[in-house]
C-alpha cells in the first residue's frame, strides 16, 4: 500500500541536508586521493607534507597531520656534487687517476725516445755518462712542462689522457681555461717540483721513494676534499669537471691503460734499449 505524499513544508534542517548533497559541496581534495594504478607519485626534494608548500595539510587537526604519510627521497650514493659552474659536475677520482696514468704513458714513451736520441749524441760529443743523463732529465722535464701546461691552457682545457676520460680542468671561478701562471703552479704542485729535485745528484732510489710519497699525498688530498680539489688544485685555483650527462668509461679505459703500461711499454723498451739491457745482464752475470 503506497504511503501518502508528504505535504508538509520543508524545515530548515531538511534544506541544510539537501544543500550538503547538492553541487555546492566542495570537490574532493586531490592530494588525499591515491595515485592511479601503474603510476608513481611525484618525487620532490623535500618529503611530502613537510615543506613550506605543503598547503593540503593546512587547517588539519593534529591527529590528522600525525596520520598523514611522509615520503622521503634520498639522493643516490654515487651522485657527484655539482660544480660551481653551470652545466658541469665534479670529476670523480677514478677518472682522474686513469687520465693521469694515460698521460704518464705518453710521456714515458717520449722520454724513452729522448734517451735513445740523446745518449749517442752525448757520446759522440765526448760527454760523460753523467752529463748525458742530466741532459736527458732536463729535456724530459721541459717536455712534461710543455705537455701539461700547454694542454691545460688550450681551448680544449684537457690533456690527451683527460680527453679520453672526457674530463677537463677549468678555473674554479669561471668557465674558462687556466692561464699560464696557475697552470704552472698546478704542474709544480703535481709533479714538477719532484722533477726539479730529480735534477740534483741524488740517489735514484731515494728519488723514487720521495715521488711515491708525494703522489700519495696528492691523491689523499683529492679524496679528502668534497669538490675533489687536491693541494695542486687549491694552489692553482683550478677544478676538474665533467659535463653533465657525459660518461667517462673509466673502467674500460683503466683496463686499456694497464695493458699498455705492463705489456706495450716494456715491449717497446726492450726493442729500443735491447743492447743496454743485454750489457746489464752480462755485467750481472759476471758479478755473480
Amino acid at each position: 500500500m503506497a504511503s501518502p505524499p508528504d505535504d508538509r513544508e520543508p524545515t530548515p534542517r531538511d534544506a541544510a541536508t539537501d544543500g550538503a548533497s547538492s553541487s555546492d559541496s566542495p570537490p574532493p581534495d586531490p592530494s588525499s586521493s591515491d595515485p592511479p594504478s601503474g603510476r608513481n607519485p611525484l618525487i620532490s626534494w623535500a618529503p611530502s607534507g613537510t615543506g613550506p608548500e605543503s598547503s593540503p595539510t593546512e587547517g588539519r587537526s593534529g591527529a590528522e597531520e600525525s596520520e598523514a604519510p611522509v615520503v622521503g627521497w634520498d639522493a643516490p650514493r654515487d651522485a657527484r656534487p655539482p660544480a660551481p659552474i653551470a652545466g658541469f659536475v665534479v670529476a670523480n677520482a677514478p677518472s682522474r687517476i686513469v687520465a693521469y696514468l694515460a698521460d704518464g704513458i705518453l710521456l714515458g714513451v717520449a722520454n724513452i725516445v729522448l734517451v735513445v736520441i740523446v745518449s749517442p749524441v752525448s757520446g759522440a760529443a765526448g760527454g760523460s755518462d753523467a752529463i748525458g743523463v742530466l741532459i736527458a732529465r732536463v729535456l724530459a722535464l721541459g717536455l712534461e712542462f710543455a705537455y701539461f701546461v700547454g694542454f691545460w691552457t688550450s681551448r680544449g682545457r684537457a690533456t690527451p689522457g683527460m680527453r679520453l676520460l672526457r674530463i677537463q680542468v677549468i678555473d674554479a671561478r669561471a668557465d674558462q681555461p687556466l692561464s699560464t701562471l696557475p697552470a704552472t703552479v698546478r704542474w709544480l704542485m703535481l709533479s714538477g717540483a719532484i722533477g726539479l729535485i730529480f735534477l740534483l745528484p741524488i740517489d735514484s732510489q731515494i728519488f723514487g721513494l720521495a715521488s711515491l710519497l708525494w703522489i700519495l699525498v696528492v691523491l689523499l688530498s683529492v679524496l679528502a676534499d668534497p669538490l675533489r680539489r687536491g693541494i695542486h688544485d687549491q694552489a692553482a685555483g683550478s677544478l676538474v669537471v665533467q659535463r653533465i650527462g657525459v660518461r667517462s668509461n673509466a673502467a674500460a679505459m683503466g683496463c686499456l691503460v694497464l695493458v699498455v703500461l705492463f705489456v706495450v711499454i716494456p715491449f717497446i723498451a726492450l726493442i729500443l734499449l735491447g743492447p743496454e739491457i743485454d750489457q746489464i745482464l752480462r755485467d750481472a752475470g759476471q758479478s755473480t
